[in-house]
């Protein structure tokens, strides 16, 4: 709103220095001007040494003259009125055209679906040949916005490796077809097996490993969706967590508390990269 108001005072500046640039050099002005100075009434205003009546005198005599001119110019500076007023009109336009686009882009922002990572779930089964207990992970996302998900598709996968995950690491690789879904708003959905049902699962070597630091596990993925929102572009989260698994594996029983000794949890960390929602992706 401040810079309209100062387009338009710049608007009206520029009236007043097109009346007075072309009021100037006018010779009716000049001969008002002329006239006025020989008038008893200005000759004693000029007869004040230099200073503020000085000035208010010569303002007076202009702002009269001017006005003498305004008269004899009527036309000109009608035309010149109209242009002014049609630029002045041309800028409202532009400003109410932004305002509008702001508020759409704001109601959107308020409403829209928002898909995020809230946490990464354990699952466990058991190996039929060795009878122990072995893991997979899923991300939990939720949509935190007032509007349903369109078009969405997910991934998640995991990576079990003997070194730090890697500065640049491929976080658009896919070994199997990204799932598809919905998720209505201020609701919460489960993401596919980390790893894939079709790989091994995470066994308690495995962790046992992570935990002496000989091995690193680190759960991935990512969502991509559409707003319901006309003319929005496809949204993108993605999430790359390090799983740092607590307690013994080998002791773990089903449906036991966390307090109690022996259970195990999978609490996580951030990587330094792959965490990102929409335009950050592309940074």
């Amino acid at each position: 709103m401040n810079k309209t108001i100062l387009k338009i005072a710049v608007l009206l500046a520029i009236v007043c220095f097109a009346i007075w640039w072309a009021a100037g050099p006018s010779p009716s002005l000049q001969a008002c001007i002329h006239d006025h100075k020989r008038d008893d009434a200005y000759k004693a205003l000029y007869a004040y040494p230099p200073g503020l009546p000085h000035v208010r005198a010569r303002v007076r005599l202009n702002v009269a003259c001017v006005g003498v001119f305004i008269d004899k110019n009527g036309g000109a500076i009608t035309a010149i009125a109209t242009i002014v007023i049609a630029i002045f009109t041309g800028v409202l336009w532009k400003v109410t055209g932004q305002q509008v686009r702001v508020t759409k882009e704001a109601l959107i922002a308020d409403k829209r679906a928002f898909v995020f990572p809230k946490d990464i779930l354990p699952e466990w089964s058991q190996d039929p040949t060795t009878g122990q207990y072995v893991w997979r992970f899923r991300p939990q996302w939720e949509n935190s916005g007032d509007t349903p998900t369109k078009n969405m598709r997910l991934y998640s996968a995991c990576e079990l490796r003997t070194t730090l995950l890697p500065n640049g690491f491929d976080f658009d690789q896919v070994i199997s077809p990204p799932g598809t879904g919905l998720c209505p708003p201020k609701t919460f959905k489960l993401g596919g097996a980390a790893p894939l049902l079709s790989l091994p699962a995470i066994t308690p070597q495995d962790i046992l490993d992570i935990q002496a630091q000989r091995k690193y596990l680190y759960v991935w993925g990512w969502v991509r969706y559409f707003d319901v929102f006309p003319g929005t572009p496809e949204h993108i989260t993605r999430f790359c967590w390090q799983i740092l698994p607590r307690g013994n594996p080998l002791t773990f029983t089903p449906g036991q508390l966390p307090a109690n000794v022996g259970s195990l949890s999978f609490p996580s960390i951030h990587h330094i990269e792959g965490n990102c929602a929409d335009e950050e992706c592309d940074i």
